[in-house]
């Protein structure tokens, strides 16, 4: 018989087993039977058969040959649809993947070239950053971050090209490349996921993201939106209150309202409209003030909205209300700008990011009919190059100090619960006001700045997003905050990556160890249950942190999203409860 100390120490063991295959089951892959802290289940589901290799820190393949073979029957091609593509001349949504893009060579066979280069040399995603560009030298990403962090590998590539290699194709993209970080979309020019951004590599446009770089069809997505809310919601979202109200006046409706509009402002000498004059190539809007003289010009036209959806009115013009009560920093407007990383759409995990706020050089006066005092935004809405030199610009230290100095916030916990935290909720629902207009790969990322204004009651007003050529213009400015937060954005990106292929790595492997792969006559390979194979592949490559990848502490940017999570966690705490639906 048994004695108890035997009994007591048979027991400590086997809580003590349990435990540690609790732990490896959980490190390996967060499933819906194992809640994360907080009690909030995770979205992913549970493997078979877990890799062994959890621990590793050499991470490659055991045999690379075989590896990438392997990796190209479980890395399907899915190329993106037609839609995401800009249109033509003729209005068609297209590619332009045999046209030039600064000299590289579209190649069918990219990702097979990058897969048996990293399948043999797969410790180099884990100790380097080789990053392909096409910024200006001069620009702060390639001149103070890339050259910092890691290896610019195609350093002759970008404006300072000659035009005849610009506009050819004599450069192969090296296949040792992990990151494209390019100012144009590199995805109109390339196919994603085969001539480039294959499955170790990510690139940092986002099919489909015109729902977010478009003032027109961002302010559309949000109009949509709001109508989820109705009228018995609007403390969690009102449309009206977060952007300036806009009006296509090619559209009958919306023509006729905006005339009743300005029909009661004729007797207010206060400036009360902004109308677009031009949107150049990469979509930033310029505006001007509707004052006494173009509205005479709208209403002479329009015959004071009579001819509102008129055939012949075929001009497409677009007015925006302007804001009457800005909050002024020792009487100028200003805007703000904050950035926000949408990290991954693979799930989507996004981070928000402070920014800075810049000051209009010119006293603030909205009834003198001025452009350079009143704009919205002086990023797009006019301004010539001389007054944005001039422009003082201030970080969130600074606007912070001013606020409190002033009164307008107590301290920096209530900058951080009014102002701050009206950022975020402000991302999270333009987030999930434009997602699914965004192709969800696990290889794509990108970066955008967002401004903001804010009014004398601290209310937020969205006027515009975009990530056309951020940072890679020519610049002489040492901009270190800007710096540190690419940096940033960078350590999360590479993250992401290496522990995704960490996990793929360890995956194929443990198929060649379980002789789950046979090797036919003639080199071809037979993978048992491939279909399901290829679909454990698929979800334990979706994007998400291993614990050795995580950002550091001193990562600027901020959690908003994560759809790994569900409920409050998705968000990070940030949205209320009757808010979420």
């Amino acid at each position: 018989m048994l004695s108890i100390k035997s009994i007591f120490i048979f027991l400590v063991a086997s809580n003590l087993a349990a435990l540690l295959v609790i732990s490896y089951n959980y490190y390996s892959f967060r499933s819906l039977s194992v809640a994360p802290p907080g009690g909030i289940q995770s979205s992913h589901t549970v493997l078979e058969n877990p890799p062994k290799f959890l621990f590793e820190t050499n991470y490659k393949f055991e045999d690379p040959v075989l590896a990438a073979k392997i990796l190209k029957r479980l890395d399907e091609f899915i190329p993106i649809g037609s839609g995401n593509y800009l249109k033509n001349e003729q209005g068609v949504a297209a590619n332009k993947h045999s046209q030039p893009f600064f000299g590289f060579v579209s190649n069918d066979k990219y990702c097979d070239l990058h897969r048996e280069y990293f399948t043999k040399n797969a410790n180099e995603l884990f100790d380097q950053m080789n990053i392909v560009t096409d910024a200006a030298p001069n620009s702060l990403l390639r001149n103070k971050v890339i050259s910092s962090i890691g290896q610019d590998i195609h350093p002759n590539v970008g404006p300072h090209m000659p035009k005849n290699e610009k506009s050819g194709k004599i450069h192969s993209i090296r296949p040792d490349a992990h990151v494209f970080s390019t100012g144009n979309n590199m995805y109109e020019h390339k196919n994603l996921g085969q001539q480039f951004s294959c499955f170790s590599q990510a690139s940092n446009h986002i099919p489909g993201h015109s729902v977010l770089n478009t003032q027109e069809n961002l302010f559309g997505a949000l109009n949509k939106y709001s109508k989820k809310f109705g009228t018995s919601k609007l403390e969690c979202f009102n449309v009206d209150k977060f952007k300036a109200s806009t009006w296509d006046l090619s559209k009958k409706s919306e023509c006729e309202d905006f005339f009743k509009r300005l029909v009661k402002a004729e007797d207010d000498m206060m400036i009360s409209f902004l109308k677009r004059t031009s949107i150049d190539t990469e979509g930033n809007e310029t505006f001007q003030p509707i004052n006494e003289s173009e509205e005479s010009k709208l209403m002479k036209t329009f015959e004071k909205g009579k001819l509102c959806g008129d055939a012949k009115m075929t001009e497409k013009i677009m007015i925006q209300k302007f804001v009457n009560n800005p909050l002024l920093i020792n009487g100028h407007k200003f805007d703000i700008r904050v950035f926000m990383l949408v990290a991954s759409t693979n799930p989507f995990i996004v981070y928000y990011h402070d920014g800075h706020a810049r000051i209009s050089p010119n006293t603030y006066d909205k009834s003198a009919g001025e452009k350079s005092s009143f704009v919205s935004s002086i990023y797009s809405n006019g301004l010539t190059p001389a007054e944005l030199d001039s422009a003082e610009q201030w970080n969130f230290a600074r606007l912070q100090s001013y606020l409190i100095e002033k009164g307008i916030v107590s301290d920096s916990e209530h900058f951080d619960k009014t102002i701050r935290l009206q950022f975020k909720k402000a991302m999270i629902h333009i987030l999930r006001a434009t997602t699914s207009g965004l192709v969800e790969k696990n290889n794509v990322y990108e970066l955008f700045a967002m401004d903001f204004m804010l009014d004398e009651d601290l209310n937020l007003m969205l006027l515009d997003s975009t990530s056309n050529n951020l940072f890679t213009h020519p610049t002489e400015e040492d901009d270190r905050s800007s710096a540190k937060m690419l940096k940033d954005h960078f350590e999360i990106v590479f993250g992401l990556i290496r522990s995704r292929v960490k996990r793929g790595i360890n995956y194929i492997n443990r198929l060649v160890q379980e002789k789950n792969v046979k090797v036919k006559d003639g080199g071809d390979i037979e993978i048992a249950n491939e279909a399901q194979k290829r679909l454990e592949f698929q979800e334990l490559t979706k994007n998400y942190f291993e614990p050795e990848y995580e950002p550091s502490k001193t990562n600027g940017f901020s959690k908003i999203m994560d759809a790994n999570y569900y409920s409050f966690q998705r968000y990070n705490w940030i949205m209320d409860r009757d808010c979420l639906f």
